[in-house]
């Protein structure tokens, strides 16, 4: 299975596509019935929606975790089914096809809609007007020219519930769309129809979230239309929210086309909000109720709106930042936006963010004492990350957590490069410079165990993210990808010798502790959230065990082959809480390193420990990791378990890795 460094290139890897980040992921099928974009199977499916109770009872069923080995090439040719090899299809268009956009019919079950949604009934009073509704099919109509079709447009209650649906998941995360002004009569038609969008494709119905991704298209296009005829829309609050739903959704919706038209949005978003100043903090003001009466209805509910506007801006900036750096990592690509950029104030607190009216908003700002005159950025967290420890009460804790921690991946792609750069010279790096960046790279490591108080406490996707941005300051994202087959048999072939010895060092070993510690905090996150980066987390935390397991495997006679022993008292859980012998594990190597599985189904499974040299057992661990997200959806059957493409993307390729020999 391992390439032979000296073998002779058999000349099959030098005719490879050039590499890309997208070919594990199919396009979208816009090659419909006659059911049209909100066809027969959309309006029965949304009744089910709004009919149904939805639930998912948890089995624990286990994978079968047999092997089936196979040959060395089959690393390059689970890569080029991937998306991570860019084969383009001529025959697509711009709009993605000549016919109109159709849903395909199916049978309803009661997983048409995914769980972390079903709780719709929160406080949002207001409704979806029939004058809104007209707007959003006007600008589909309008937009997709001839290739849509609407036979039949949905009631405005369906069009809400999907609206309700996409703010509620965004509650659960990241709320930076105000959930109570969006339905304001100035609110423009690109951004409803953008959250109709996010609706959509949080239900799990074929149709329904094949509409959604096919409105991401037609909503990007509109919005691209909307900037070429009026180039001042680009400085409008709305028009960059709709934008950066459009980039969101196009990112995780799994499909390629849509992904590699993402990649430039993400850039125009980044100049757009550069350009108005969106990132500096003298954009900003203090805007507080405090002097005004409570009898000044009027002046308080103007003071409201403006600061309303004002914190919407500035959790868009934030969450934008964060999904470029997500972006970038997960495409192993530079940010489009540089963490120094961010002068701007952190958000404010969460309770006066969810204020349903003016008055609850005041009395929110009365009750928080504010003992400091200057608000901290993301730019001053990354100086001091101890600042997190002792934020003040006014601010959003989990919105400069994710922000710090974002900001940290981010220094570390560039200290990555750096190290690269010196790896890959003809002439080794001077000792002096050796130094310097191994002192960064420790430095960065300090920074994330200074704030681990803070993540401990915080939702289990920050402490993935957490232990995501560790391993990745450890490994080579590239040279993992390559020795796997992404790039051809050759180029595994010239990864091999560096990477067999990065798996002899302490780095290689505090890699693969913190990929054992993103599956731990995997199992941790709430059922059906992992539909996007997280995804990309998991594969590469998979890949990195994958890869150091395979090349241990060749170091049997190595003078470290005692820390190998099959004594179960000398087995680390990479997956388990820290300890001494971890600590022992890191810095010396002592142990044999492992991951915790079920064995068997059912009630008959039972708890088994994964050596990791048993790289095909450790490939279907990580299988059985990211299904236990989507228990009952995780069969390899498309049509009656529909997980989200991306991710069955991504467990397609683990699969295909994980049987190889």
């Amino acid at each position: 299975m391992l390439p032979n460094p000296n073998g002779v290139d058999d000349g099959q890897g030098i005719h490879q596509p050039p590499p890309n980040t997208f070919d594990i992921l199919p396009d979208i099928d816009f090659e419909f019935s006659d059911s049209g974009l909100f066809g027969e199977g959309f309006i029965l499916d949304l009744e089910t929606i709004v009919q149904k109770e939805v639930l998912f009872p948890m089995d624990g069923n286990a994978l079968d975790l047999g092997e089936n080995p196979d040959t060395t090439r089959r690393r390059v040719d689970a890569f080029q089914r991937s998306f991570w090899i860019n084969l383009p299809d001529k025959t697509r268009n711009g709009g993605g096809g000549n016919a109109g956009p159709a849903l395909a019919d199916r049978d309803l079950d009661s997983s048409v809609l995914s769980p972390h949604t079903a709780s719709i009934d929160f406080t949002i009073h207001e409704k979806l007007s029939l004058r809104a509704r007209d707007q959003i099919f006007r600008l589909i109509v309008k937009t997709g020219d001839n290739s849509v079709s609407m036979p039949e447009i949905p009631a405005v209650e369906y069009l809400d519930i999907l609206i309700k649906i996409g703010l509620a998941k965004k509650l659960e995360t990241d709320p930076w769309i105000h959930l109570y002004t969006c339905y304001s009569q100035n609110t423009r038609p690109e951004l409803l129809a953008a959250l109709v969008m996010a609706g959509c494709i949080c239900c799990f119905a074929s149709s329904v979230s094949k509409t959604g991704v096919i409105l991401q298209e037609i909503v990007r296009m509109s919005l691209r239309n909307l900037s070429e005829s009026d180039p001042q829309v680009l400085r409008d609050l709305q028009y960059l929210q709709a934008s950066m739903m459009c980039v969101e959704i196009g990112f995780s919706c799994g499909y390629r086309r849509n992904m590699q038209m993402t990649e430039g949005s993400v850039q125009a978003l980044g100049m757009a909000l550069r350009r108005a100043g969106a990132f500096d903090s003298s954009s900003y003001r203090l805007i507080s109720p405090c002097d005004i009466p409570d009898d000044n209805h009027h002046e308080l509910q103007t003071a409201w709106q403006e600061w309303i506007k004002q914190e919407s801006l500035k959790r868009l900036v934030h969450h934008f930042f964060c999904h470029d750096i997500e972006y970038a990592a997960a495409m192993n690509q530079p940010p489009t936006t540089s963490y120094a950029e961010l002068t701007l104030p952190l958000p404010e607190s969460r309770e006066l963010w969810l204020a349903q009216t003016p008055k609850a908003w005041k009395d929110g700002w009365i009750a928080q004492s504010r003992q400091t005159s200057t608000d901290l950025s993301v730019k001053d967290l990354l100086s001091d990350p101890t600042l997190l420890s002792d934020l003040p009460v006014h601010l959003d804790t989990e919105v400069a957590t994710s922000a710090l921690l974002h900001g940290i991946l981010g220094m570390t792609w560039d200290v990555r490069q750096k190290v690269l750069l010196g790896r890959h010279n003809s002439t080794k790096l001077p000792a002096r410079k050796q130094l310097l960046l191994q002192s960064r790279q420790d430095d960065l490591y300090s920074d994330i165990q200074q704030i681990q108080d803070v993540i401990a406490k915080a939702p289990a996707v920050t402490v993935l993210m957490s232990e995501f941005t560790t391993m990745y300051l450890h490994i080579d994202v590239d040279a993992l990808q390559r020795f796997a087959g992404k790039m051809g048999e050759a180029e595994t072939r010239r990864i091999y010798p560096d990477l067999r010895e990065w798996s002899l060092t302490q780095e290689a070993r505090i890699a693969i502790w913190h990929a054992g510690q993103v599956f731990r905090a995997v199992r941790r996150v709430g059922p059906y959230q992992l539909r996007g980066f997280d995804s990309f987390a998991i594969y590469y935390a998979s890949l990195t065990l994958w890869v150091y397991g395979l090349l241990s495997c060749a170091e049997k006679e190595s003078r470290d082959s005692v820390s190998w022993s099959t004594d179960p008292s000398s087995t680390i859980l990479l997956d388990g809480p820290g300890s001494r012998a971890t600590e022992i594990f890191i810095s010396q190597g002592r142990g044999s390193p492992g991951l915790t599985y079920f064995s068997g189904t059912g009630v008959a499974a039972q708890k088994a420990v994964c050596n990791l040299r048993q790289p095909r057992l450790v490939m279907r661990v990580a299988l059985q990791v990211l299904d236990s997200n989507f228990t009952n959806l995780s069969s390899n059957d498309p049509v009656n378990n529909p997980l989200p493409p991306l991710v069955a993307n991504l467990r397609s390729l683990l699969h295909d890795l994980g049987n190889l020999p």
